[in-house]
């Protein structure tokens, strides 16, 4: 969906760049390219953060992914609000509930536990209103170096829970739940911007034509 937004939006860009061109040459050079960068930085910048709803009782799938065929040697999921204990620890081959904040012992686990092609989703099972915020993924890749690595956030994922007509045991996949609907707003954003811009400056282009054909009338 995403791929399919931004194609969308790179056409209407063009459209509007090509009408820009042949109205007033000298807006796609300055503030034409302005515009353009300030819109595919906002809109870009748009998928910072998922967002996962989900109902008391289910299993859900926290989304993360490391790069495919590296050597994974830390995975860490917490909760930044959290004062204390992880949600998830995983290092050299093994998950360590120690360092589990104790509301998530037990219930965090691996989806792949072979982490295939890089995947380090967890699944966290009977979700319950507490469990609501959100969840940032950290890994280490391990390089061969001896120098300690600090662990690199990976993704970032909003946890949403609403009481209303769960089913205990339903698995939700956040891939399946992000708030891709997000993205509609500075992509809406951005057309309104461009489109704005080409109606001022052809609106500039019509008054200047005016301008002369008055002037041109007034001298004959």
């Amino acid at each position: 969906m995403y791929s399919s937004i931004s194609q969308a939006f790179s056409v209407i860009r063009c459209f509007f760049h090509k009408k820009l061109q042949q109205s007033f040459p000298m807006a796609t050079s300055l503030k034409g390219l302005f515009c353009a960068f300030l819109c595919s930085f906002v809109f870009l910048g748009s998928k910072c953060q998922d967002q996962l709803n989900a109902k008391p009782g289910e299993d859900i799938v926290l989304q993360c992914q490391a790069p495919r065929g590296a050597a994974i040697g830390l995975i860490q999921w917490t909760r930044p609000d959290l004062k204390s204990g992880d949600v998830f620890f995983y290092r050299d081959g093994n998950s360590h509930d120690n360092y589990q904040h104790a509301s998530f012992r037990g219930r965090v686990k691996l989806r792949d536990p072979q982490m295939k092609d890089g995947d380090v989703s967890v699944i966290l099972q009977n979700v319950t209103i507490n469990d609501a915020g959100r969840y940032d993924c950290r890994t280490i890749i391990n390089s061969g170096s001896t120098e300690p690595a600090t662990p690199q956030l990976m993704n970032n994922i909003h946890l949403m829970v609403t009481e209303s007509g769960h089913t205990p045991g339903n698995i939700t996949d956040g891939e399946n739940t992000r708030g891709h609907y997000l993205l509609f707003v500075p992509f809406i954003s951005c057309i309104a911007v461009v489109l704005g811009l080409f109606l001022k400056i052809t609106l500039q282009n019509s008054n200047i034509h005016l301008m002369k054909n008055f002037s041109h009338h007034q001298q004959t």
